[in-house]
């Protein structure tokens, strides 16, 4: 399964993106609404399926502009917190004077709960898919620590944290 969404032309590939994105915005602005009134009634309401569908595809055209769309997930790094972040906060503020002028009813906390969820499940999602194509790949040199001892324990968690090395690992005392 793997193998056949990397093997994806380009296109395809960002249309997935695009479309797991809006489903991760709604999640976020209704999760939002669910932690701040533990209620989901606005849910019925038309005016706020209006009102984030307009905030999503402003967002998304934020995204598209600030390049999170262009990043090869094979190779994209924590910078990606950033890019979310900046989009996200954006994204924010919007709903804030959004709502403001459509005196829909939306909580002060939520647009603080929107941008956590937000920045949570978007950059998650792109760092979570980063370590399954590079797990399922097996990209990177092959290492074996094998009796090292102390030496190994500590050369392990520097070796899992580069993404060009593949750790094996196998640490045992040297024998007197």
């Amino acid at each position: 399964m793997l193998n056949y969404l990397i093997s994806l032309p380009r296109a395809i590939k960002r249309i997935i993106t695009l479309s797991i994105d809006v489903v991760l915005l709604l999640c976020a602005f209704w999760f939002a609404f669910w932690v701040r009134i533990d209620s989901m009634t606005p849910i019925y309401s038309t005016a706020h399926w209006l009102l984030i569908f307009s905030i999503i595809f402003v967002t998304l055209a934020m995204f598209i502009k600030l390049g999170l769309y262009r990043a090869v997930i094979r190779y994209i790094t924590a910078k990606i917190l950033l890019v979310v972040a900046v989009g996200m906060v954006i994204s924010s503020v919007l709903l804030i004077i959004a709502a403001f002028y459509t005196n829909l009813y939306l909580p002060r906390t939520i647009p603080f709960i929107y941008f956590s969820f937000g920045l949570l499940l978007i950059a998650g999602s792109r760092l979570g898919m980063r370590m399954l194509v590079n797990r399922g790949l097996n990209l990177g040199t092959r290492v074996v620590i094998y009796g090292a001892g102390a030496s190994g324990r500590q050369l392990l968690p520097a070796l899992s944290q580069m993404d060009e090395y593949l750790s094996l690992i196998h640490i045992s005392e040297p024998t007197r």
